[in-house]
């Protein structure tokens, strides 16, 4: 399994993660390795593209069965919370405690945070969208995608599901204003604007033996 982190200004979070995530794999005896994809320039974030970004260099290294789509500031609770690759799209981050102790139970349909995705299920569903620029709708959209292709998805109850976030919600960048119309017209488009369609330039690959670090520039699609 191949986990993907997409990420920029975090490294702060990033060794926090690491701290607790290399453990608790190893305690699983899951085989894996760790891709933080770190968006340069001064773009909006694009979490999603990322993603898809991941999976392709992911893939240039080795075959992986399965990616875990993974936010830097999500620490797992419960080691028996498994990273292995499941039959169903898996959704990990099932109850989330905020700072100052807030807790938020994440929708029915929600797949963004912590998830689990086989490789044969991604490439179904063309990855996720890549015009999602700033904060939020990517989730949306690629849970739209999954019940689009009627893959079979899960999620993990609150006990094993339960995570700690390292970051308020609303420091997470700015808002993606066209959100919602890109989500209703998301249907019309899956099937051309998704991992066949990312593009971008890797500017260095850094590797070490707790991650691999993928700089990269990415590039818009047309919508």
């Amino acid at each position: 399994i191949a986990i993907l982190i997409p990420f920029r200004d975090r490294e702060e979070h990033l060794q926090i993660f690491l701290y607790y995530m290399h453990p608790m794999l190893q305690h699983q005896q899951t085989e894996y390795c760790i891709y933080v994809i770190e968006q340069i320039g001064k773009d909006l974030f694009n979490r999603g593209m990322l993603f898809n970004v991941g999976v392709k260099e992911a893939l240039k290294d080795r075959d992986y069965d399965c990616f875990a789509l993974h936010d830097v500031d999500l620490i797992a609770e419960n080691q028996r919370n498994l990273y292995h690759c499941p039959d169903k799209a898996r959704h990990l981050s099932a109850l989330i405690h905020r700072l100052k102790r807030v807790t938020w139970h994440p929708y029915r349909s929600n797949f963004g945070g912590a998830s689990i995705v086989r490789r044969d299920h991604f490439e179904k569903i063309n990855g996720f969208s890549n015009l999602f620029w700033g904060w939020g709708g990517e989730d949306d959209d690629i849970s739209l995608r999954l019940s689009k292709y009627q893959i079979p998805r899960e999620r993990v109850n609150e006990t094993l599901g339960a995570y700690t976030m390292l970051t308020k919600r609303h420091t997470r960048g700015p808002a993606n204003k066209n959100a919602m119309s890109l989500l209703r017209s998301g249907p019309t488009r899956y099937g051309r604007d998704g991992l066949n369609t990312t593009k971008y330039n890797v500017t260095e690959k850094i590797r070490s033996k707790l991650y691999t670090r993928v700089k990269v520039k990415l590039f818009r699609a047309d919508p």
